[in-house]
Parts: structure tokens; C-alpha cells; sequence
């Protein structure tokens, strides 16, 4: 009975999942802004961040991306060259920590093509790190933006 009180134990204090970065499930409308949010469940000592981020050139028009209030002592560097493609980099010398926070907002336009339309913006590549400079094992989870359609005018 003991050893099974220890496991327990053992498996409740420990973690079970990793850390988890994603993008919820996002709604705007036709030809208005699309602000997504770049979000993580829970993270200690983040000083380091590194995404790619692949969006439908089509359908949104990259704005800018803005770093959040729990990001703020982060520098950040976005590479949008590419149409259709993010490279954002983070980075601090001490770390964050948090739960449950956006740790970027990218701002993209909706296209008149995008009309009435769901499209997806994933993640692609990320890699975090901690003050030490050692990987944070993280899982992606990517959600869709739908964008309405266009309302009417009188």
C-alpha cells in the first residue's frame, strides 16, 4: 500500500505534459484586421523563443507582431520577407516564467479573397530556451481563422 502512495504521489507532482505552444481558434471579419494571438500554457524561466510561422498569403496580409505584457523585457526581431512565412525571435537575458499568456499578437489584414473563409496559421518550427541556454521540450497545437463574411453596407 505504501509503494502504491509514492507513485501516486510521484505522478501527481510530476509533470506530465511538457510545456504547449499554440494559436487558439481565431474569428474576424472580411476586409478588417485579423489579430492573432501566439499563446503558451505554462512555461518557467523562458528567455529564448524562436517561431516560424506559416499563414496563407491569399487570405491575410502580415501587419506587424507586438510583443505582450509578460514578453515586454524580451527583445524581438520578426523577419516577414517572405509573404506567407514568420520568423520571430525572442529573446532575454533572465528568464519568464507564466501560464496561460500570449507571448507575441500578430496583426494581419483580411484580403477581399478571404471572404467568408476559414484559413490556418501554424506554427511551422519554434524552439524555446531557458536563461542557461539549455531547450524547453514544448508540444504545437495550430488553430484556424475564419474569417465572416463581409457585413452590410447600408
Amino acid at each position: 500500500m505504501r509503494s502504491f502512495a509514492f507513485i501516486f504521489l510521484f505522478l501527481w507532482a510530476c509533470p506530465v505534459w511538457g510545456t504547449e505552444i499554440f494559436i487558439p481558434p481565431t474569428r474576424a471579419e472580411a476586409d478588417g484586421t485579423v489579430v492573432v494571438s501566439v499563446m503558451i500554457d505554462q512555461v518557467d524561466n523562458l528567455a529564448g523563443i524562436e517561431l516560424v510561422i506559416r499563414y496563407d498569403p491569399g487570405m491575410l496580409q502580415y501587419r506587424k507582431a507586438a510583443k505582450t505584457r509578460q514578453t515586454k523585457s524580451l527583445i524581438h526581431v520578426v523577419n516577414a520577407k517572405k509573404p506567407g512565412q514568420l520568423k520571430l525571435v525572442m529573446a532575454g537575458a533572465k528568464g519568464i516564467k507564466g501560464a496561460d499568456f500570449a507571448v507575441a499578437r500578430i496583426e494581419f489584414a483580411a484580403t477581399p479573397q478571404a471572404t467568408a473563409q476559414t484559413t490556418v496559421v501554424a506554427i511551422e518550427a519554434v524552439q524555446l530556451m531557458n536563461d542557461q541556454l539549455k531547450g524547453i521540450d514544448c508540444q504545437v497545437k495550430n488553430g484556424s481563422v475564419v474569417i465572416a463574411a463581409a457585413p452590410l453596407r447600408p
